[in-house]
């Protein structure tokens, strides 16, 4: 993986993981901001988290730092 799409990932997880709900802008927003393609994004998210986007629920701030 690019080092963009890591760390478009990475900027996914935060956002969800500090309470941010899934949206369509939220993904197209991060992917914009890495200029990595929306899908890849999305596929790359879940190969690393085993969840799709809209799934994914961080419990505490240990668990967020484990994910990332």
């Amino acid at each position: 993986m690019s080092d963009n799409l890591n760390d478009a990932i990475k900027d996914l997880k935060s956002e969800l993981g500090a309470g941010k709900e899934y949206s369509p802008e939220l993904l197209k927003g991060i992917a914009d901001d890495w200029e990595v393609n929306p899908a890849l994004l999305i596929r790359g998210f879940k190969t690393s988290t085993g969840k799709d986007p809209e799934d994914f629920h961080v419990m505490d701030k240990g668990a967020l730092d484990k994910t990332l």
